[in-house]
């Protein structure tokens, strides 16, 4: 039998899986194989016995489904690493289906651990799991359903006879242990991204951004590997590049909306600076003011590229003076206002006091449907907030009459 520690796992493979069928593969376990270091001779990742066998499973159930989009070539390197069947069959967990917290507990160590490390936490309501390069949120019917495929291969042991048997989930089983894996991945609401869940480093977390190849510290540039213990909700979709060409065609257009007025594509440029990160000392709120078909939606659709989609919602000023319209900025980088217009049914002085309670960093109380408020601000730390209204709103209006309704 081969050591555990020298198995060897492609990542042309792993690609592969990635960019199939999203919905059937652990995105979270691939993603953390990705951004292991790999040897350059055989493009390969080292991984356990336990992750090569899981890793296999996954590979198995692509081919399953459509193996003719899956080339030899590509399948070929998993054949020089691939283990005995000995190596690779599992035996089914046994649970106890009377203790459900102790099911939630196996369910976190069989699915959300990563070399030891929790990977799903219950933060203020809402469950984020690892996807290998920020705690991404996990709503109730995804959780729902990896519980369901969990306990279906489970076993429990017959109180009479002490025989295995496969376990059947049910509607009460599934909200049982549903309800024990909020305490079993409980995290403190004390906690707010970015953050460390463990003290592996002196390096402030704020000083960090998640790029596509690590987490990149912007004192000094450096690139650190990615790790669960590092808590935070935004991650771009790119690598950092260091060495990475001007972007040509971009300076380009600017220099055609301001083609002697260096001074507005620096401050533009700072703009979109400050959106990468989490810095919210200046407390303003950006405005971009101009006639149709200037440029500002163009502006807005690359930003929105560069903070990645995930990281930006687009919410309206309306909605933002409405009794949930907080809501949807929560955990998000930038909040763009594509046409900042009121009619006469907004209260205006509601929309200018949350505005003001945003780019002043105070603190507020969210209303969430259907679960607890959501109450942070910067006196209590809560930087998760300050990351999610800081460039928030960031309107890219269509109309002078914007500069109005944001003053």
């Amino acid at each position: 039998m081969s050591d555990p520690e020298d198995m060897r796992i492609p990542l042309d493979v792993v690609d592969q899986l990635l960019s199939r069928e999203p919905s059937l593969v652990d995105a979270t376990f691939l993603k953390e194989l990705r951004c292991r270091p790999y040897t350059a001779a055989d493009g390969c990742v080292p991984g356990t016995m336990k992750e090569t066998a899981r890793f296999l499973q996954l590979r198995n159930a692509l081919l399953q489904l459509n193996g003719h989009m899956v080339t030899a070539k590509i399948l070929a390197p998993a054949r020089d690493f691939e283990p005995a069947d000995d190596e690779v069959e599992t035996e089914p967990v046994l649970i106890d289906t009377g203790a459900p917290y102790d099911v939630a507990r196996l369910f976190v160590e069989n699915d959300f651990t990563v070399k030891s490390v929790r990977t799903l936490h219950h933060h203020r309501g809402v469950f984020y799991r690892w996807s290998g390069t920020t705690y991404s949120g996990l709503g109730d019917d995804a959780m729902r359903s990896r519980l369901y495929e969990f306990l279906n291969g489970c076993e429990k042991s017959d109180p009479k006879t002490g025989e295995r048997k496969p376990v059947k989930p049910n509607k009460a089983l599934v909200g049982n242990v549903a309800d024990a894996l909020r305490a079993a991945a409980y995290l403190e609401d004390t906690v707010s991204a970015p953050a460390w869940l463990e003290q592996v480093t002196d390096i402030d977390a704020d000083e960090l951004v998640a790029c596509a190849n690590g987490l990149l510290r912007l004192p000094t540039l450096d690139l650190l590997p990615h790790t669960p213990t590092f808590y935070n909700h935004n991650a771009l979709d790119f690598a950092f590049e260091p060495k990475a060409p001007q972007p040509r065609h971009w300076l380009e257009f600017l220099n055609q909306l301001w083609p002697n007025d260096q001074q507005s594509i620096d401050t533009l440029q700072e703009i979109f600076g400050l959106c990468l990160t989490g810095d919210t000392a200046q407390q303003k709120a950006f405005l971009i003011v101009g006639p149709k078909r200037s440029g500002k939606g163009t502006i807005a659709r690359v930003l929105t590229q560069l903070i990645g989609g995930d990281n930006v919602v687009a919410p309206t000023l309306a909605g933002i003076g409405t009794n949930f319209g907080l809501a949807p900025l929560i955990g998000k980088r930038v909040a763009i206002i594509s046409d900042a217009r009121l009619g006469g049914k907004a209260d205006q002085q509601v929309i200018a006091e949350r505005l003001l309670s945003i780019t002043g960093e105070d603190g507020i109380t969210i209303d969430r449907k259907f679960i607890s408020a959501w109450t942070a601000g910067y006196k209590s730390a809560s930087s998760s907030y300050r990351t999610s209204c800081r460039a928030s709103p960031t309107p890219a209006a269509r109309s002078p009459a914007a500069l109005s309704c944001c003053n």
